[in-house]
């Protein structure tokens, strides 16, 4: 028997199954391997966030999400007025680092 809030069940309480990964985190995961593998080199611009939404068929919200994460893990930068790139992890694609 489980117990659960002070409760006791008489049936096993099942564990849930995995979840789904948040859209976010498949946009992410994708652009990443892109990056990763080299089909997107250091220097290449991304598309701009209303065509990936309508790639990925998600929100221009989760497309932020998205690129949030990988500018964290410095796999994308953006450059004022003229969109997002993919790093060169060495330098920066504007030199500095």
């Amino acid at each position: 028997m489980i117990y659960l809030t002070g409760q006791l069940r008489s049936e096993p309480v099942m564990p849930q199954s995995p979840r789904k990964p948040a859209a976010y985190q498949l946009v992410a995961d994708d652009i990443r391997e892109q990056i990763v593998s080299g089909q997107l080199p250091p220097g290449t611009q991304l598309p701009f966030k209303r065509l990936l939404a309508v790639e990925y068929k998600v929100s221009e919200q989760v497309i932020d999400v998205a690129m949030v994460l990988l500018r964290a893990e410095g796999l994308i930068e953006g450059v004022q007025g003229k969109g997002v790139y993919v790093a060169d992890r060495a330098t920066g694609i504007d030199g500095q680092r």
